[in-house]
């Protein structure tokens, strides 16, 4: 463990992950992503990253997956690996989509309504590539936890937490499965509970964060700087909320 009350990379087997979900599922997936961060191959890196925002944290959905994760993200920071360059690597993906977009631009059955978010793509994208900015696996977990500290900074402190029985997880998670669709999951009055809970227990580890992030507000590189920034941002009001209900 360090200094910042997180959970170290090497202890993820320590953690019940069966009876964690995310967007998807039961987050059973998640401990191989995390250890993929700090991958020194960038298509993981790029897919754990993906983990992220599409399972984690899904449109600023919280799950009970994601304090855990936060926790583990702050104690990875300084981890080398995650300052390794992936600007080359995201510039030819981008290259790639701004070509796709052309073509589709270039259909001859294309009509002036599909044109104009077409043509906003475009531009968001040449944007992107004009920049010189460098990227790292280091700005992408930061922006994941300035979207974490923004989805919290729009939620209200739970005013009571209870916890569901150990009969009613049991019952929670042998009704999961790995189909997206599972209602019986999905529709579970025993998620309202874990919600509050994951909710709660974000709100109390705002401190945490924001000494883990701060040092990066002053970082030379100027796009880790402006992310991390914008972290301690959000998780300064995530925190003012949270000592508003003295916690």
């Amino acid at each position: 463990m360090n200094a910042f009350n997180s959970v170290a990379i090497t202890d993820l087997d320590k953690i019940n992950w069966n009876r964690l979900y995310h967007a998807y599922g039961v987050a059973t997936d998640t401990p191989s992503n995390l250890q993929n961060l700090i991958n020194h191959d960038l298509v993981q890196r790029n897919d754990a990253i993906g983990h992220l925002f599409s399972a984690v944290l899904h449109q600023g959905t919280i799950y009970t997956v994601t304090p855990i994760v936060v926790r583990i993200l702050i104690g990875m920071l300084q981890n080398p690996v995650l300052n390794e360059d992936m600007s080359e690597f995201y510039r030819e993906k981008y290259k790639a989509h701004l070509a796709q977009t052309k073509k589709e631009l270039s259909s001859p059955n294309i009509t002036d309504i599909m044109k104009k978010p077409l043509l906003h793509r475009c531009t968001q994208l040449e944007k992107v590539l004009d920049s010189q900015d460098g990227n790292n696996g280091l700005v992408q977990v930061l922006s994941f936890l300035d979207h974490v500290g923004e989805s919290l900074s729009y939620n209200k402190v739970p005013a009571e937490i209870s916890n569901p029985s150990t009969e009613e997880l049991y019952k929670l998670f042998n009704s999961a499965s790995e189909e997206d669709d599972n209602e019986e999951f999905w529709l579970s009055p025993i998620h309202e509970k874990l919600t509050s809970r994951a909710i709660f227990d974000l709100f109390c580890m705002a401190d945490d964060v924001l000494l883990s992030v701060n040092s990066f507000a002053s970082d030379i590189n100027p796009t880790v700087m402006k992310t991390a920034r914008n972290v301690v941002a959000n998780w300064t009001k995530v925190a003012d909320k949270r000592h508003g209900h003295g916690l």
